[in-house]
């Protein structure tokens, strides 16, 4: 455990790397303008190639000496960047930091078709490939949290509650994108890309005479088996 400002003033960790024939340091963490700068310096003066994630770094305010966390940030990172690191940034965009549609890389969500919707509808409500987007024709009640619970983060958790002839007729579950750079930035070449999505959907059913987990899974498997392929026109640069 370090003591100083710097990770390797305090430490064996250059005799540790270099014993390990590690020379390439990646640096995250806190606080950009005291210890993410000592260490990087340090760690430079010692031969080891070191890169700084930028969006992975913080600051803090000055109030004493009429600085700003973000003024400290900027000189601190143009510094390290001149002369001591590589600077890396997976959206180098003014602002990125403080919103976080712009920040993330790519963003998915879930939704129910409507106990009332057609999948014709449904399907146009959330993909412009089937057609032109619609509005939901109706509000979706019965959940425990409600639309602001996957607005934003990629963890999300919901209960809907209803009768069982309400679930039945909400039959399409769809998987969508939101903004993220790897669409708000296709020059980067990374809106192909493939991405992990876990979606766990529990059932319960008070007084259920029938074993449900048994049954959801033979037409789950009947569908997955039978899934069909949705066609989607990518645009390429310069379209």
């Amino acid at each position: 455990m370090k003591q100083t400002s710097s990770a390797f003033a305090s430490t064996d960790l250059a005799a540790h790397l270099q014993n390990e024939g590690i020379t390439e340091l990646v640096v995250t963490g806190a606080v950009a303008g005291f210890c993410v700068n000592s260490t990087v310096r340090s760690g430079a003066d010692l031969a080891f190639n070191m890169t700084v994630v930028r969006d992975a770094v913080i600051g803090f305010d000055l109030p004493a000496a009429g600085q700003t966390a973000q003024v400290i940030f900027d000189v601190t990172m143009a510094h390290l960047e001149a002369d001591f690191a590589l600077l890396v940034e997976p959206y180098p965009l003014k602002g990125a930091m403080l919103d976080p549609a712009r920040y993330r890389s790519f963003g998915l969500r879930f939704d129910l078709k409507r106990p009332r919707e057609t999948d014709a509808e449904f399907q146009r409500r959330r993909n412009a490939e089937m057609g032109a987007r619609i509005p939901a024709t109706e509000v979706d009640p019965n959940w425990a949290f409600g639309p602001k619970a996957i607005a934003a983060g990629s963890i999300h958790c919901d209960t809907w509650s209803g009768t069982a002839v309400e679930l039945a007729s909400r039959d399409q579950l769809a998987i969508y994108p939101v903004m993220g750079w790897w669409r708000d930035r296709p020059g980067q070449g990374r809106y192909l890309d493939k991405a992990r999505y876990a979606l766990v959907v529990t059932l319960t059913a008070p007084e259920a005479g029938i074993d449900l987990q048994a049954e959801v899974e033979i037409a789950a498997r009947t569908r997955i088996a039978a899934k069909a392929g949705v066609t989607i026109n990518v645009p390429t640069m310069g379209e």
